[in-house]
């Protein structure tokens, strides 16, 4: 099984959806693909304390973006993107547990339950409606498919559990007869103007309330051989999504820049808008509660909003919880607690049972671009740098899974690209992209505190400490190497810096056994070797053009041979016997970009991250003559490795995905950690 550390949403920036919708229009009706996640708030009643399902679903799932979410009786079941569905028993609401999981086709963007929770139906995106038995949670079967002519988005079945709504990107809206859901039909369908994205279905099962595009479509769904339009609602944004009151006559829209809008739908050929309420922000989603007189709404600047919608026509806010993170998602469980998504710093709970103030529950650490890994010597705790939200810390020895224990969230452009233990490992050193050096304390590894910082001039890609523990060596992007004095963690000091001139940009860096040497993958200056012995003056020795873009580098026990990721395509082997004057041995071609290198001294094995097979395991017993001993293949580009040897084990950071860990004991067959 793969353990994967961290839950990931859409990595979507605030630029993004500006430059979506200049295209939208720009093309017309051409309709573009958005991979967009449903609310599900059918299930109000459920007493699940999400928290503890989330953090199940991370530490115990097998990867993938979550997509929607439902749950009935003792049973919680979520959409996992490219992973398909897992089935989680959380009859403990504090220990819930994965029992089963089903790899759909293509991604599952959502689903829907039957009422006696035996039939589960899956939006599979361009494989269409799959369908599952699942009277047996522990053991889901198939039972049917529906294919329709695009990508599948959204599935939503009519209060009379014989049909289904299927909402297809390209050709809009289709009604199908599942009366026997091993041979679902289809029964009519409508295909709408725009890009279809979500539906919602009345309570009497006689209309349907489409997102499509910038507009509502009401459809009359009360015969199901001809459904129909029969009203409409456009305005000039996107509607993200749509919710309907529980009298069923108002409709409520996460407009995008508009905000919230409202509509009275009581007479649904003539929807009409009576309210609106225009958030700081972009509008994502939202979730009515409290009998229809509040609001919950996700807004990408403002954070988390409740609106008081008693009188429809003049929405007001009653408070708001400012955040740093980008929300996007929210999904509303017993009435009390909102389970809010954020493209940044992935899953938080608050507690909004006073519907007044809302408070934080709990956090739940996700990363949303894993870059780098450290663990302890004793393999209990590991440290996952992530580029964008911080540094998140897991017990590795938990009961079941590893359990996220911890988590710093730094703000602005600190992104997080390396992390090193100190030797007594009470301290973390990492390098901030955007902001140098900052020192954190993690002698009690469930509540980290930063202690020392220091910003330096460049882009902070790596980080590297004397045997002494008194220098720290930034690998500073075209800023070069700087030599930080650390002998007080709470005052680093600047001591110097030392440049490769042009356009070489410092990544990572490698300190020689004696402490005298600091290899250096250079960017496009390729390995550079420094002289370090007076570290207030550091000097170049000699350097070697990889001709392309050093990342990362390895180096043999006596640091006679060098193994460097060239990024696009190769891996380099390097002579660095001579020091003023490495030569090169031999090149290997790797599938994707080489971002990253491990060398297992013991079995003369090279493991290389590769953004296109993920890891590659290479016989280096004869450099002149590499061999491929196998590969394991993760969906996203791996970018960081973490070896350790005495567990037979190497981490894997892997971006948007998480961190995984592969058993390295068998090279010819590399497998899933436990």
């Amino acid at each position: 099984m793969v353990y994967k550390f961290i839950l990931q949403f859409d990595n979507m920036k605030t630029l993004f959806p500006i430059f979506l919708i200049l295209l939208l229009i720009s093309c017309g009706k051409s309709k573009i693909n958005i991979n967009l996640k449903k609310l599900d708030i059918s299930n109000k009643a459920s007493n699940v304390q999400i928290s503890s399902l989330v953090e199940s679903s991370i530490f115990q799932g097998l990867g993938g973006e979550a997509k929607d979410i439902l749950t009935h009786g003792n049973y919680a079941y979520l959409a996992k993107g490219i992973r398909g569905v897992e089935i989680f028993d959380i009859s403990i609401i504090t220990s819930p547990v994965l029992v089963s999981r089903y790899q759909t086709p293509d991604t599952c963007y959502s689903l829907s339950i039957s009422s006696d929770a035996n039939t589960l139906y899956l939006a599979t995106g361009f494989s269409g409606v799959v369908i599952l038995d699942v009277s047996n949670p522990d053991s889901p079967s198939y039972l049917g498919r529906y294919d329709t002519p695009g990508q599948v988005q959204d599935v939503e079945l009519t209060p009379s559990g014989t049909s289904l709504l299927v909402v297809d990107y390209y050709s809009g809206i289709h009604l199908l007869d599942i009366t026997n859901p091993s041979a679902p039909s289809l029964l009519s369908s409508y295909d709408s103007p725009g890009t279809a994205l979500g539906v919602e279905v009345s309570a009497d099962g006689n209309f349907a309330y489409l997102a499509d595009y910038n507009q509502v479509i009401i459809m009359d769904i009360s015969n199901p051989l001809s459904i129909a339009p029969i009203g409409l609602f456009s305005n000039s944004v996107f509607i993200y999504s749509v919710k309907v009151s529980a009298d069923q006559n108002y409709l409520y829209l996460a407009n995008y820049s508009l905000g919230v809008t409202i509509l009275d739908i009581s007479n649904p050929s003539s929807p009409l808008q009576v309210g609106t309420y225009d958030t700081p922000g972009l509008t994502y989603d939202i979730a009515p509660f409290n009998n229809d007189n509040k609001l919950i709404v996700s807004d990408s600047s403002g954070g988390i909003r409740i609106l008081d919608i008693s009188n429809k026509a003049s929405p007001s806010s009653d408070s708001v919880l400012s955040l740093l993170y980008y929300l996007r998602k929210l999904f509303i469980v017993d009435n009390q607690y909102v389970f809010a998504m954020d493209i940044n710093y992935g899953v938080r709970l608050y507690d909004y049972s006073s519907n007044i103030s809302p408070t934080e529950e709990g956090t739940i650490p996700t990363t949303l671009n894993a870059t780098n890994i450290t663990t302890t010597k004793d393999n209990k705790y590991a440290f996952v740098s992530d580029m964008y939200s911080g540094l998140a810390i897991f017990d590795l020895k938990a009961e079941t899974a590893p359990k996220a224990i911890s988590k710093m969230i730094f703000s602005g452009s600190a992104w997080i690209t390396e992390g090193v233990l100190s030797a007594d490992e009470n301290y973390l050193f990492l390098a901030s992209y955007g902001e140098g050096l900052k020192i954190i304390d993690v002698s009690s590894p469930s509540s980290p505190a930063l202690v020392g910082s220091l910003d330096t001039s460049g882009a902070s890609w790596g980080v590297t400490l004397s045997a002494d523990e008194k220098y720290a060596y930034m690998s500073d992007g075209n800023n070069g190497i700087v030599v930080i004095d650390v002998s007080n963690v709470s005052n680093p000091v600047y001591i110097t810096a030392l440049s490769f001139g042009g356009s070489g940009t410092a990544r990572k860096s490698i300190i020689s056994s004696d402490n005298k040497t600091l290899f250096v993958a250079g960017g496009l200056s390729g390995l550079v070797i420094l002289d370090i012995s007076t570290p207030s003056s550091p000097s170049i020795l000699g350097s070697y053009n990889t001709s392309i873009n050093a990342y990362d580098l390895a180096l043999t026990s006596n640091e006679q041979i060098a193994f460097v990721a060239d990024e696009n395509g190769f891996l380099k082997i390097l002579d660095i016997s001579n020091k003023s004057l490495p030569g090169f041995i031999n090149s290997y071609a790797t599938a994707g970009n080489a971002y990253d290198v491990q060398y297992l001294e013991s079995k003369k094995v090279i493991f290389v991250s590769d953004s296109s097979k993920g890891l590659s395991a290479l016989d280096a017993t004869n450099p002149l003559s590499l061999n491929l001993l196998d590969t394991f293949t993760t969906d996203r580009t791996c970018t960081g490795l973490h070896l350790r040897e005495d567990y037979n084990l190497i981490y894997m950071a892997v971006s948007s995905e998480g961190v995984k860990v592969v058993n390295i004991q068998n090279l010819s067959d590399l497998k899933d950690s436990l």
